[in-house]
């Protein structure tokens, strides 16, 4: 059995969680509880350099980290900007390919974006894409 390490609500776990029910069928785990934000006398896994992995997750961290009264809101509003931008990427290869990321199947990009876009419309509050193909 598979032993995957990590918290349910961080982003690259909950990619894991997705490509693992994906195999669902082949693959069985167990999910462990490990998490840095756990706080360093953990006995659990923890990471060490406290990194952010794609650079900037300023928009999320400010919404579901940050108290209200510690928000930073333009930070917040450029970071919107950003993911807003990265989304039309997305947007425009969904219509060249008719169908997902990389072509006519599901694969393994599309768990990438789905994740980010499902953080992002909980984190705005937007529950569909305006004009998302998918």
């Amino acid at each position: 059995m598979l032993r995957l390490f990590g918290r349910p609500t961080s982003s690259n776990t909950q990619k894991v969680l997705w490509t693992l029910a994906e195999l669902s069928s082949r693959t069985s785990f167990e999910l462990v509880l490990a998490s840095a934000r756990l706080g360093p006398d953990s006995d659990l896994l923890c990471e060490g350099t406290g990194a952010k992995p794609y650079g900037n997750h300023d928009f999320i961290d400010q919404i579901a980290r940050t108290p209200p009264p510690e928000r930073k809101l333009e930070l917040m509003a450029r970071s919107y900007e950003g993911y807003v931008k990265r989304l039309q990427k997305v947007e425009e290869q969904v219509a060249r390919t008719g169908a997902f990321i990389t072509g006519s199947s599901f694969s393994i990009a599309d768990i990438v974006i789905g994740a980010e876009i499902s953080r992002f419309s909980c984190g705005t509050g937007l529950r569909k894409p305006q004009q998302a193909v998918w």
